[in-house]
């Protein structure tokens, strides 16, 4: 016999267990994941969604693939990675695929070596040997001062200035995909391009000649008269 009471009974007891479930997702999906033991490829469009997170270090190395120092470090930086399994991440950027990235980083040759730890950025300078930087990374870093907050790519100040300058090579991928994959042509894209910078001086126009005629009116507002009382 099917009684209805208790069928919602059985049902609001299901919805706190549905509640924790999703909660148990959620925190587990926003759960920073640790270092890996392998070298991590870092890019222009992932490196501040993976460095977002400052609870785990990061030790990176800015190469380029015709330096020959860059290729002798790479098996001790694989190895370096797999030392570090669980503790700090180990990354990689490759300046000629990724420019505006190795700008960030201010890089004066290759390869260079940067921590990045509680949003500050240390140089690295020492032999590349796996007992020196393991040394570093054990707590020699605290002897090091990290960088200004401009020259870092994860400061504030650094990933503002990463995202201006990704502008221009936005605008180049964007350009591309309209003319090569939806065939608009040349002038098409000109007159569109164009046209923004002249719709917004046009805006501003009007705002502030919308703003100076009205501030106008407000000064030229009749004055109310003044009553007097009558001398006796």
């Amino acid at each position: 016999m099917h009684v209805p009471g208790r069928a919602i009974t059985h049902r609001s007891r299901l919805v706190p267990v549905l509640l924790l479930a999703l909660a148990l997702a959620v925190n587990t999906a926003a759960e920073p994941s640790l270092p890996s033991g392998e070298v991590v490829k870092l890019t222009d469009d992932n490196f501040d969604e993976l460095t977002a997170d400052t609870s785990v270090p990061w030790f990176v190395a800015v190469t380029a693939p015709w330096c020959t120092h860059c290729q002798e470090l790479k098996p001790t930086w694989r190895n370096l990675a797999a030392q570090l399994k669980g503790q700090i991440h180990v990354g990689e950027v490759d300046s000629t695929t990724d420019p505006v990235l190795q700008s960030r980083f201010h890089v004066e040759g290759y390869p260079s070596l940067y921590y990045l730890r509680d949003g500050e950025t240390r140089s690295y300078m020492s032999a590349r040997t796996l007992q020196h930087m393991e040394h570093f990374l054990d707590g020699g870093w605290k002897a090091v001062k990290p960088v200004a907050a401009l020259k870092s790519p994860i400061s504030q100040q650094g990933r503002i200035l990463g995202q201006l300058r990704m502008v221009p090579y936005n605008v180049r991928a964007y350009y591309k995909y309209l003319h090569n994959e939806k065939k608009y042509s040349v002038l098409t894209l000109l007159a569109a391009f164009l046209s923004v910078p002249v719709l917004f001086g046009l805006l501003s126009i009007c705002a502030l000649d919308a703003f100076f005629t009205r501030a106008a009116r407000q000064g030229h507002r009749p004055l109310a008269p003044t009553h007097h009382p009558h001398a006796h």
